[in-house]
């Protein structure tokens, strides 16, 4: 459940399609086939747990660029930070914090809310508009829709879902929502070295999609990208109607897990999948007072709305005469392939 097949020659011989495809060699190496004559399947065996770093720094930018004079005034640059001690032999999730914004100029109050979460020992990444498109603009072999489906998008909040998914896929460490704040309990050290993925559960009942962490290239990533392309090109007729939480947001992730270990609402505790016998462990937030592990929401009410205001990033429903495409993602991909449209 959950692998994507397709069909080639059963005579063909290991690496022949893709040495065809010019991939190079890390590719190849990060594609195997199944010994099936019926198709092909990305292999989700990769368990070495290692860090791109070089990879993460042209993506995310280098460590503590200067604002060189570029924000307004009353606002703050916020420079990305990396720790050679962030990468730990032996542990699965790096501890690197991933956060998104549209730039890097953040008010007072979200710069010291980011600050946070510098934490001891880790490294902090923010992943502006120029980040984010390079990290899609990469080969993504594993996911051939990728790029296509972009353009299928409506929102910028739809956009940082997908981007969640696929940055912790191929760098692991804690993602988190730039208005949320680290708890009483997260002073680096909540998540030990052998835990392979941890989520809350949701008020709902759900994994948490507004901070998890993963190990690199867990099965969990690999899924929650696909299900998120996936609905982006099955769920409605109409792009700008999408409902972003359900298409990209917690319902792709409950999707995911559904795949990942039979349950989408699941309680707290370790579950050992039938993925390569790759773990998720849950934490419930009710077992604590709300917010002793993660402060969700921590920057909010008029500091909030004014603040994203403030530096272009208003919440995707409250835009003002909203513009979007009217017709359905099936009918972009035709529009990609018919008519050569650029996405």
């Amino acid at each position: 459940q959950g692998v994507h097949t397709c069909t080639v020659f059963p005579n063909r011989m290991e690496g022949d399609m893709l040495t065809k495809l010019n991939f190079n060699n890390i590719t190849k190496e990060s594609i195997k086939f199944t010994g099936s004559s019926e198709g092909c399947a990305i292999d989700l065996s990769n368990d070495s747990y290692e860090v791109d770093v070089g990879s993460l720094h042209e993506v995310a930018g280098w460590h503590g660029h200067p604002d060189n004079g570029t924000c307004p005034d009353g606002q703050i640059y916020i420079s990305n930070t990396f720790l050679p001690e962030s990468i730990v032999k032996g542990r699965k999730i790096p501890k690197i914090i991933h956060m998104t914004s549209k730039g890097r100029c953040f008010t007072k109050a979200f710069a010291d809310n980011a600050d946070k979460w510098r934490l001891e020992g880790h490294s902090f990444f923010l992943h502006d508009d120029a980040a984010v498109d390079r990290l899609f603009d990469r080969e993504w072999p594993e996911f051939p829709l990728l790029k296509h489906v972009r353009s299928c998008l409506s929102s910028g909040a739809g956009l940082a879902d997908l981007w969640r998914y696929l940055v912790l896929w191929e760098f692991g460490g804690v993602y988190t929502d730039m208005d949320d704040a680290p708890g009483k309990l997260d002073n680096g050290t909540m998540i030990a070295d052998d835990i392979d993925a941890l989520f809350e559960v949701e008020r709902g009942g759900f994994p948490s999609q507004y901070y998890f962490a993963v190990s690199p290239h867990h099965p969990i990533s690999f899924f929650m990208v696909n299900f998120a392309i996936e609905s982006l090109i099955t769920i409605g007729n109409s792009i700008k109607k999408q409902y972003v939480p359900f298409v990209t947001g917690p319902g792709a992730v409950k999707r995911a897990m559904i795949c990942q270990i039979g349950e989408g609402y699941p309680k707290k505790g370790t579950y050992i999948s039938g993925v390569n016998n790759r773990s998720i462990t849950m934490l419930d937030p009710k077992d604590v007072k709300r917010g002793s592990y993660h402060m969700r929401d921590f920057i909010n009410g008029n500091i909030k709305s004014e603040g994203m205001e403030a530096m272009n990033m208003p919440h995707y429903s409250n835009k003002k005469g909203k513009i979007g495409k009217t017709h359905s993602c099936y009918i972009e991909l035709y529009n990609q392939t018919m008519f050569n449209v650029t996405f």
